[in-house]
C-alpha cells in the first residue's frame, strides 16, 4: 500500500507539472493565433479569442497547421510534431487510468480505459517533454507577429 500511495503520489505530481506547461503552452499559442489573425485590440479579436479559440488545445493546433503564415516559418514542421507529442502525453495523463499492481517509481503504467493500450511513463518520457515544450517556446514565444 505504501508503495501504491508513493507512486500515486509521483503521479499526481508529475500530471501537474504537466498540466501546467501544456496550459503555458496553451496560452503561447493563443497569443500567437489571436495576434496573426487580429493585430491590433477590436471587438473582432475580442469575439475571435472567446467564441473561436477559447476551446480546446486541439482547435488551437488545427488553426495553427492551417495557417499559411506559420507554415512558411522555419522549424513549423518540428513545432508541429512538438505540440502534438504534448497534447497526446497530456490526454494520456489526464484520461488514462493508472495500473498500480504494474507501477513502479521509475515506470508507470497508464492504461487507455477504451482500447485497453498501456502506455508507460518513464523519467525519459518527461525529457522527451521539456525537450518539445522548448521547441515551441522558441517557436512562439520569441517570434514576431
Amino acid at each position: 500500500m505504501n508503495n501504491e500511495k508513493t507512486i500515486l503520489n509521483r503521479l499526481s505530481e508529475i500530471r501537474g507539472t504537466i498540466g501546467n506547461d501544456c496550459i503555458e503552452i496553451d496560452t503561447w499559442l493563443t497569443v500567437k493565433l489571436t495576434d496573426y489573425f487580429f493585430k491590433k485590440n477590436s471587438t473582432q479579436k475580442h469575439d475571435f479569442y472567446w467564441f473561436i479559440i477559447d476551446e480546446t488545445l486541439e482547435r488551437k493546433i488545427l488553426l495553427f497547421e492551417k495557417s499559411s503564415y506559420f507554415k512558411k516559418r522555419k522549424y513549423y514542421e518540428k513545432v508541429k510534431i512538438s505540440l502534438r507529442s504534448i497534447q497526446r502525453l497530456r490526454n494520456q495523463l489526464a484520461h488514462w487510468m493508472l495500473i498500480e499492481n504494474k507501477s513502479n517509481l521509475d515506470a508507470i503504467i497508464l492504461r487507455n480505459p477504451h482500447d485497453a493500450k498501456d502506455f508507460t511513463l518513464t523519467p525519459n518520457t518527461l525529457i522527451e517533454f521539456t525537450k518539445h515544450k522548448e521547441i515551441i517556446k522558441e517557436f512562439l514565444k520569441y517570434s514576431n507577429i
